[in-house]
């Protein structure tokens, strides 16, 4: 005789009460971003090491956490748009934590009004 393992069914009040759960998490989400560019964003968020800072002084570029399906043309088309200055090049490496960083090199002397901007500074 096999011992067959026992389904657990759920009562009408938990199930309502996980949907009731789901229904609050998706209006949270809304709440908290509901711009859809900001949603859709490639850059993710300013990194700020002291690597970084160093970077932002002397070679005039700025590092950002970006997604990893996210390709050149798209930082620099994104970047540009946000903050109207001109992008010269872009380096993009992917960490040993799985994270990519997008080393922005802007063509004014523009990198360090950009990081008071976002308080890197």
């Amino acid at each position: 005789m096999e011992d067959k393992p026992k389904e657990i069914k759920k009562t009408k009040k938990e199930s309502e009460k996980k949907e009731t759960q789901n229904l609050d998490q998706n209006k949270q989400k809304d709440q908290s971003v509901s711009n859809f560019e900001i949603e859709n964003s490639v850059l993710l968020y300013p990194v700020s090491t002291e690597k970084a800072i160093n970077s932002i002084e002397s070679q005039n570029q700025i590092v950002f956490a970006v997604k990893l399906k996210a390709t050149k043309k798209q930082i620099k088309e994104e970047f540009e748009k946000l903050f109207n200055v001109k992008v010269k090049k872009i380096n993009t490496k992917i960490s040993m934590k799985g994270v990519k960083h997008a080393y922005i090199k802007l063509k004014e002397g523009k990198a360090d009004e950009i990081a008071m901007q976002l308080k890197m500074i």
